[in-house]
């Protein structure tokens, strides 16, 4: 929601640093051109806010939570639109380490060419 155009190029510029957000592509991403999006798309969440088309064009990555079926399907649908960026990578994130979850990113990571993104910190334990 902000305008993180300062910062991230105070950071890149004049700091020499790296910067990436995350972000879930409903506002208009507003950073330096160098910074690393991760649009991690929420679909169907309360506020029915829509992933805009300019946000998955700007994405780097895109990383789809799935808990079920349905949200692979949601996925290929938001892909279908066109506005992905030839590169940008796909992961799929299982939600709440559920295997049924881990399984269903797993197989269709395999059949689409996409990876899997698994949340070490909640694996170990961690918060």
């Amino acid at each position: 929601m902000q305008d993180l155009g300062p910062i991230t190029t105070r950071l890149i510029e004049r700091a020499g640093r790296s910067v990436q957000i995350e972000t879930s592509g409903t506002f208009p991403i507003r950073t330096h051109p160098d910074t690393w999006v991760t649009v991690s798309p929420k679909l169907d969440m309360p506020g029915g806010l829509a992933v805009r088309d300019d946000a998955l064009t700007r994405a780097n990555e895109i990383k789809m939570p799935i808990g079920k079926t349905t949200d692979v399907l949601a996925l290929t649908t938001l892909l279908n639109r066109g506005t992905i960026s030839p590169g940008t990578r796909i992961y799929l994130q299982p939600l709440s380490l559920s295997r049924k979850a881990t399984d269903i990113c797993v197989a269709n990571a395999i059949a689409n060419g996409w990876k899997v993104s698994l949340q070490i910190h909640a694996m170990a334990g961690w918060r």
